[in-house]
């Protein structure tokens, strides 16, 4: 029963984080949930029950799914319509390479031995702890505004800005209009990238979420699933 608030809330975040990122800078909007996502995983290392975990994976879910949409605005911002498609699939496509990292880094934090820490408690903290020391800088060096970042100077500034005048979005607004919701549903381009992404995510999503279960039925060991679940993510990439 837990688990269907927590994937409504995984599912409509990426909408929370539309209407966000509309009034709050997006930089300040990216390093917050990427700060926030770190400190929500280092307090489930505390969590000794299903429900305790239930609950702190429902905000986790929310801040992850909000850095997608959040790195489409970043794109928007600084390339033009045709340099988004590549740089969309980089970073993309480091969703793949997080997941294989992630867990040869689990396998490895899950051989710790403690008299305190149960192996989840180990992986929970080390992961956490380490995400948030990338997150803490991430607040001085991600790039805000181009007219507004400091390393540019002001003939850079307007070549930046002149770049991206033909993708006809702007740099960001503050103002959220409905009429530009409507405008998106009703748009054929829009709705066949949403059939694409979703036909896309069926499958992707089938195998990486419920990868380690179907490596588990072949009768491997809990940390034999971990280690063997990276290579199920190479398709990612």
């Amino acid at each position: 029963m837990l688990r269907r608030p927590v994937c409504r809330w995984t599912r409509h975040s990426p909408i929370v984080s539309v209407y966000a990122l509309v009034k709050v800078p997006v930089h300040y909007w990216i390093c917050g949930c990427f700060t926030a996502w770190s400190v929500v995983l280092i307090i489930m290392t505390g969590m000794k029950n299903f429900a305790g975990l239930a609950t702190l994976r429902f905000f986790l879910g929310g801040f992850e799914a909000s850095i997608a949409p959040s790195m489409l605005v970043v794109s928007s911002m600084w390339w033009t319509r045709r340099e988004q498609v590549l740089r969309n699939n980089i970073w993309y496509s480091m969703n793949g390479m997080a997941a294989i990292l992630g867990s040869l880094l689990t396998y490895g934090l899950g051989h710790i031995k403690s008299n305190v820490l149960h192996e989840y408690q180990i992986i929970f903290l080390g992961i956490g702890l380490l995400s948030l020391a990338f997150a803490i800088p991430t607040w001085f060096l991600f790039p805000r505004h181009p007219a507004r970042v400091k390393w540019l100077t002001q003939e850079q500034k307007y070549i930046a800005l002149e770049r991206i005048r033909l993708n006809n979005t702007g740099t960001q607004t503050h103002e959220f209009k409905w009429a530009h919701v409507r405008e998106a549903l009703t748009d054929p381009k829009s709705i066949l990238f949403v059939i694409m992404v979703f036909c896309i995510s069926l499958v992707s999503g089938g195998i990486t979420s419920f990868g380690p279960l179907i490596l588990k039925g072949f009768g491997l060991t809990q940390f034999q699933t971990i280690l063997y679940n990276s290579e199920c993510q190479h398709q990612a990439l």
